[in-house]
C-alpha cells in the first residue's frame, strides 16, 4: 500500500473531512503535515476577529505539526519555513507528496526535497486562467520562467480542481498526461444531512424571524474587497423587489460601509448578520431562495457556492469567479454576470424573483450538478493517479 503525505499550511475546515474520508477509504497510508497549528483559534485579518471553527479539524487521520525555523522571521514568502519537513518525505517515509499551492517557502522546499529523495510530487493549486490573464504581461513572463521551466518540471501529477485551473496549467506548459481531476469540494454528505433539520423554508424562516413569503437572497463570506459585497447590496437595492430580504453573513473591512448604506437608504430589508460559524450556517441556507457571490480577482474557486448548491439553491455569480464555468449552467441552475455590473445583477435578481417555478427547478438542478463535485470524486482521482484504479472522472465528461 502506497504512503501518501499531504502538505497544508494549517488545518482547514473544508479539507479536514476529506482527509478523514481518504483515511477511511483505506487505499493508501495517509499522513498530513501542517506548517502551523491554528486549531486553538487564530486572528483572521480579513474577518477582523479571532476565529475558532466549531467543527473538528484533526479527527480521523494521522497528522503532525512541523516546527517553524528561524527563516520565518524574514516574513512574507518565508513566514512558513518548516525545514524539518525533509525528515518526513524521504524514500521510505512517503511514496507520494501532495503539495497544496506554491506561495510559501515550505512548499517549494518540500517539492525539491521529495524529488531529491525519490518520491513522487503531486500538486494541487487553485489558480484559474481567466484571472491569470488579468495580470500584467511581466508577471506572466516571470511565471513562465519560474513555473513552466522550473517548478512544474519537478511535478509528476497536477490535481486540477476545475476547468479554469486546468487551462492555467496548460498555459504554463503542463502536458495532458499529467492531469488528474480532483475537484474542489465540500462535505456533501454532512451538508445534505443538515438539511433534514429544516425540512422546508418555513421552519428555517420562523427560526430566524424572517417573513414566510419573502424572496430571500443570501451571501456568505468575508466582507472584503475581493468579495465585492457593496456591489451586491447596491444591486439588491436597485432591484427593488417587493417583499424581499437580503442576508449578508460575514464580517470584515466593508462592514462600516454596508452599515452606512443601509442607514442612508433606509434599507431595512438588508440584514447584516455578522460572522456565523459552520454550525450556524444551515438555518440560513435552508431559509434562502437564491445565493449570490459577486467576487472578483482572488476568488479562485468559491467553495461557498458548493455549500449553497448542496442546499439546492440557484446561484448567481460573477464571471470571474473560478468555479463559474464548472458549477453555473446558465438558465439551468443560475446565471453569471460581468464582474462589477450591478445593473445586470439587479436584473437577474428581478428575473429570478418573478419565476418561482424556475427557482424550484434550478435548485433541484444545483443539487444534481454538485454530486460530481464530491470527496468521492477526489478519492477516485487520487486512486487513478496512484495507479490503484483504472478509471477516473474527467472535467470533459461531467
Amino acid at each position: 500500500m502506497k504512503k501518501i503525505t499531504f502538505l497544508y499550511t494549517h488545518p482547514i475546515q473544508y479539507f479536514a473531512p476529506l482527509l478523514k474520508k481518504i483515511t477511511e477509504a483505506g487505499f493508501c497510508h495517509c499522513h498530513v503535515l501542517y506548517c502551523e497549528d491554528t486549531t486553538k483559534g487564530y486572528f483572521d485579518k480579513e474577518f477582523g476577529k479571532k476565529i475558532n471553527w466549531d467543527i473538528p479539524l484533526l479527527n480521523g487521520y494521522s497528522f503532525y505539526f512541523l516546527p517553524n525555523s528561524v527563516l520565518s522571521r524574514l516574513g512574507s514568502f518565508f513566514r512558513l519555513s518548516n525545514l524539518s519537513i525533509r525528515k518526513f518525505i524521504g524514500k521510505g517515509q512517503t511514496d507520494i507528496l501532495v503539495v497544496h499551492g506554491w506561495a510559501y517557502f515550505t512548499a517549494i522546499f518540500a517539492i525539491v526535497c521529495a524529488k531529491l529523495k525519490g518520491s513522487e510530487v503531486w500538486l494541487r493549486g487553485e489558480s484559474p486562467l481567466n484571472q491569470e490573464m488579468q495580470k500584467p504581461a511581466w508577471n506572466r513572463l516571470f511565471k513562465k520562467i519560474f513555473l513552466q521551466y522550473g517548478l512544474f518540471r519537478l511535478v509528476d501529477r497536477f490535481l486540477y480542481i476545475g476547468h479554469q485551473n486546468r487551462l492555467f496549467y496548460k498555459y504554463y506548459g503542463v502536458q495532458e498526461a499529467k492531469f488528474v481531476f480532483c475537484p474542489y469540494a465540500v462535505d456533501n454528505d454532512s451538508l445534505q444531512q443538515s438539511r433534514k433539520d429544516y425540512p422546508g423554508k418555513r421552519l428555517a424562516r420562523a427560526a430566524l424571524g424572517l417573513p414566510e413569503d419573502d424572496f430571500i437572497v443570501l451571501f456568505s463570506g468575508k466582507l472584503i474587497t475581493k468579495k465585492n459585497p457593496y456591489d451586491l447590496v447596491s444591486a439588491f437595492h436597485k432591484a427593488a423587489i417587493a417583499n424581499s430580504t437580503l442576508i449578508m453573513l460575514g464580517d470584515g473591512e466593508w462592514m462600516p460601509a454596508l452599515q452606512k448604506f443601509k442607514k442612508e437608504q433606509s434599507a431595512d430589508n438588508i440584514v447584516l448578520a455578522g460572522f456565523k460559524n459552520q454550525g450556524e450556517l444551515p438555518v440560513f441556507f435552508s431559509a434562502a431562495d437564491i445565493f449570490v457571490l459577486p467576487s472578483g480577482m482572488g476568488e479562485t474557486w468559491g467553495l461557498v457556492i458548493n455549500e449553497a448548491m448542496n442546499y439546492e439553491l440557484p446561484v448567481i455569480v460573477s464571471d470571474l469567479v473560478g468555479s463559474a464555468v464548472d458549477l453555473v449552467k446558465a438558465g439551468e441552475n443560475g446565471y453569471t454576470f460581468p464582474l462589477g455590473n450591478t445593473e445586470k445583477m439587479a436584473a437577474l435578481l428581478q428575473q429570478s424573483a418573478s419565476d418561482p417555478i424556475w427557482l424550484n427547478q434550478a435548485g433541484t438542478r444545483s443539487g444534481e450538478i454538485i454530486r460530481d463535485y464530491s470527496y468521492d470524486t477526489i478519492i477516485t482521482g487520487l486512486q487513478q493517479a496512484a495507479g490503484l484504479k483504472r478509471k477516473s472522472y474527467s472535467i470533459t465528461s461531467l
